[in-house]
């Protein structure tokens, strides 16, 4: 979870792309074991989503980056909620 959001921190501070958060994303889902499997299919539809935008904006086009990191900084709300040993 916290590479997730030092990614995620990276990402906004402009060091690192969507692209590169979506790797996290997927790289962090396989760890993610005794996560229920609703939660961890949320999250790989966002890194499959985040690649896609990443893809559409590096050819210039408009993308739902802005939405999908909603939906992952909702994501990690929740989780965090739902996992106070966090």
């Amino acid at each position: 979870m916290s590479r997730i959001l030092t990614v995620l921190a990276e990402m906004q501070a402009g060091d690192c792309d969507a692209a590169q958060l979506a790797d996290a994303l997927r790289g962090n889902v396989r760890a993610m074991e005794g996560l229920p499997y609703d939660p961890r299919r949320q999250l790989e539809y966002l890194a499959d989503a985040l690649q896609q935008a990443a893809e559409l904006q590096a050819d210039g086009f408009e993308s739902a980056l802005p939405d999908l990191l909603k939906q992952l900084q909702q994501w990690l709300h929740a989780y965090e909620q739902s996992t106070p040993s966090l």
